[in-house]
């Protein structure tokens, strides 16, 4: 009986650890292929009056939501509610392509800004597709999840949350050079104070997203609030400075500006990840089992049918999706 456990943990435990992986590695592949997708046909589509830069980033766009689409589809419960939603927010990452301009005129820089624009709604759809799959709860769904094709297991929220991190990556370099471009074309900034400002916006708005995604797993305490408090102003403040002393070298030094708050968004993270603690025990010992459908708390029952929505798995089914709330 042992064996069999582990077993299921097991398959559970590396399905979702390489689901996670997957989508890791389309943040280098996506752009590498759309750049290689649009070198190839360039100047093919003149005569549609697409330039290579709208050309490329629909071939991204419709990367990613093939690809995230195709690695997550198996955990996802696919009701008709969620697919009509699905179908809608991954209308997100193709706003820029049918827009196709920058959002002001901003004379050489206007495809910078037009890139850091698709960042941000390539970030913005993660989230959204994360709260469609995952987080919406309605019951039945529009009552079309009564086939037991369409049952998932429960999607353990250590992924989940893992899954909406992704989605930071694109959108903070976004929402950074938006803000940036925007802080010195629009309000006549200086290129020191414009960057630096945006830093210390994005740094916030990263702050609060990061938090507010691993709030109910961590077990705070006095301690671990003010460890983060003082991490964070080290966050806020240090990539601030370095942008402010390097900003009047050399070019190739003003590069490396940009690449501070990448560095001190990547500390950050690594340093809550490493000294938050989390409320879960290794092993899973306190992951309690609930319905794979409705998420209803199951403690207690005789069996494994669901009072809430009558949705009755198998008990492999239910140990799989329990023992898979560790990653």
């Amino acid at each position: 009986m042992i064996d069999a456990k582990n077993t299921i943990q097991g398959y559970r435990v590396g399905d979702n650890t390489r689901r996670l992986v997957y989508s890791l590695v389309l943040i280098p592949l996506v752009p590498a292929l759309a750049f290689i997708g649009s070198s190839a046909t360039d100047g093919m589509l003149a005569p549609w009056s697409i330039d290579d830069l709208r050309w490329f980033h629909f071939l991204a766009a419709s990367i990613w939501v093939t690809a995230i689409i195709a690695i997550w589809r198996k955990v996802i419960v696919w009701t008709l509610g969620r697919r009509w939603l699905t179908a809608l927010v991954s209308l997100i990452p193709f706003v820029q392509v049918a827009y196709g301009q920058a959002l002001w005129n901003i004379g050489c820089y206007k495809d910078e800004l037009r890139i850091s624009q698709f960042q941000v709604g390539i970030g913005v759809w993660i989230w959204a597709s994360v709260w469609v799959w995952w987080l919406w709860e309605r019951r039945n769904m529009w009552k079309d999840i009564e086939s037991a094709k369409s049952r998932s297991p429960r999607l353990p929220k250590s992924v989940v949350r893992i899954v909406a991190s992704i989605g930071l990556l694109p959108a903070m370099f976004g929402i950074f050079f938006v803000t940036g471009f925007a802080l010195n074309d629009l309000f006549g900034f200086s290129d020191s104070s414009a960057f630096v400002g945006a830093y210390v916006l994005v740094a916030m708005l990263t702050l609060v997203i990061w938090v507010r995604i691993w709030w109910e797993a961590v077990a705070w305490s006095q301690r671990v609030l003010w460890m983060t408090v003082l991490w964070a102003m080290m966050l806020m403040v240090l990539p601030s400075l370095g942008i402010l002393f390097i900003s009047s070298a050399t070019s190739i030094i003003e590069a490396i500006m940009f690449c501070l708050p990448v560095i001190g968004w990547g500390l950050w993270m690594a340093g809550t990840v490493r000294y938050w603690p989390m409320k879960v025990a290794a092993g899973g010992h306190h992951v309690m089992p609930r319905c794979m459908r409705c998420d209803y708390l199951l403690t207690g029952l005789r069996g494994t049918r669901c009072p809430e929505c009558g949705d009755e798995p198998t008990l492999d089914e239910l140990w799989a999706a329990t023992a898979g709330e560790q990653l």
